[in-house]
C-alpha cells in the first residue's frame, strides 16, 4: 500500500496559493469595490438557502424481494472468461460465447 506523505513542496504550494489569493481578494475589492459587496452578498445569499434534496440511490434501483439471489455479472464474466482461457482448444466454446456476448 502506498504512503502518502505530507511534502515540503505541497505545503510551499499551498501558502503560495492562498497568498496569491488574498492578493488578488485584495486587489479586485480595491479596484472594484461594487462588484466584491455584490459578490458576497450573492454568496451569503446562496448558503443561506437550502440545498435542495438529493435522489436516494435506493429510489433509482428496482425493488428486489428478500428472497431473491444477487446476481454479479462482472464476476460471471470474469469466471467464464477465465474458464474459456483455460481451454484453448474448444472452438465450440468459443464460438458460443462470442454469440452469447454479442
Amino acid at each position: 500500500m502506498k504512503r502518502i506523505v505530507k511534502k515540503r513542496k505541497s505545503s510551499k504550494l499551498r501558502t503560495e496559493t492562498m497568498r496569491q489569493l488574498r492578493d488578488m481578494r485584495a486587489a479586485l475589492d480595491k479596484e472594484h469595490p461594487e462588484l466584491m459587496k455584490a459578490m458576497r452578498k450573492l454568496v451569503a445569499k446562496t448558503h443561506a438557502q437550502p440545498a435542495p434534496p438529493v435522489k436516494k440511490e435506493k429510489s433509482l434501483k428496482k425493488e428486489i424481494p428478500d428472497d431473491a439471489v444477487q446476481i454479479d455479472r462482472e464476476k460471471n464474466l470474469e469466471a467464464i472468461l477465465k474458464y474459456a482461457a483455460s481451454k484453448p482448444a474448444s472452438d465450440e466454446l468459443k464460438k458460443e460465447l462470442k454469440d452469447f456476448l454479442n
